[in-house]
Order: C-alpha cells, then structure tokens, then sequence
C-alpha cells in the first residue's frame, strides 16, 4: 500500500475487458475455462501493477481464517465489481490496516429521491462548517480492532 492518508479506488476499465474477454472464449471441458479465467485475471492484475507503479502481490486478494476477502480496492473492477470484505486502508496512525468494505462505502440511500435529499442534506452541513467525516475501526487481516480510519467528508 502507498503513503498517506486515504483509500484509493479505481475503476480500471482496461482490466475490465482482459477478464471480460475470457467470457467469450468456447471450450468442451471446464478445467480449461477456470484456467483461462485465471490466466486473465493475473494478466489484468500484472497490466494494473504496471500502470499504477505497485507490485502485483500489492494488488492480490486473498481469504482469511474467517472466510472473509482482503486486499486492495483497486482491484473491484478486475473481481467482477465486487470490493473484497476487507479494504486496505492507511489507518489514522499512518499504518496499513483494513475496513469492511459494507462500512466504508456508508449509508446507501433506497431510491432516486433518497439519494438527492442525502446529498443535499450533505452539502448543507458541509456549507455550515459540519465535520461530515465518519471514523471507522480498522482492523488486521483476521478483522481483529488495531486501529481507526477516518474517512473524509
């Protein structure tokens, strides 16, 4: 994981395409597909290690004692838009630690109108000066309390 304060997430469309190409692809036996699916995946994770400068072990996923995925959110487009249970974070002391993903995305609204009046009820606290940041628990990769995360409003 990078320096500072924050998470990144990035939509990489280009990964997109490496795993969604695998779909297209005919075969009598499905050994080979899950294998070609695979193969496109570390593809698609090797060309996002080169465009964003992080080693590809940075950009893995992997499942924990519990069951739960953990690793980076850079790679949701590349796992079929799906966040990993745990998403890396640079916690509020500086060191790399882990928040549920379900958390870390916040309040999601019902419908249309749901989500217009949470924005603009956002934009007013923001115009009056609220702090609108939320802080989270961050957690090891088992999802063991080691730390917090304050995600900025």
């Amino acid at each position: 994981m990078g320096k500072g304060k924050g998470i990144v997430s990035v939509a990489v469309g280009v990964a997109v395409g490496a795993v969604a190409g695998v779909a297209g692809l005919t075969a009598h036996a499905e050994t080979p597909v899950v294998r070609d699916q695979a193969s496109a995946q570390q593809q698609a994770v090797a060309q996002l290690a080169e465009e964003t400068g992080l080693p590809s072990e940075a950009l893995e996923v992997r499942t924990n004692s519990a069951g739960l995925t953990y690793g980076s959110g850079l790679v949701a487009e590349i796992q079929d838009g799906k966040m990993p249970d745990l998403v890396g974070v640079i916690m509020d002391d500086g060191q790399e630690g882990y928040v549920y993903s379900s958390e870390l995305q916040g309040p999601m609204p019902a419908n249309p109108e749901e989500a217009v009046k949470m924005m603009q009820e956002r934009d007013a606290a923001v115009r009056a000066g609220v702090d609108v940041s939320r802080t989270l628990v961050a957690t090891d990769e088992e999802g063991n309390p080691i730390g917090t995360f304050t995600v900025q409003g």
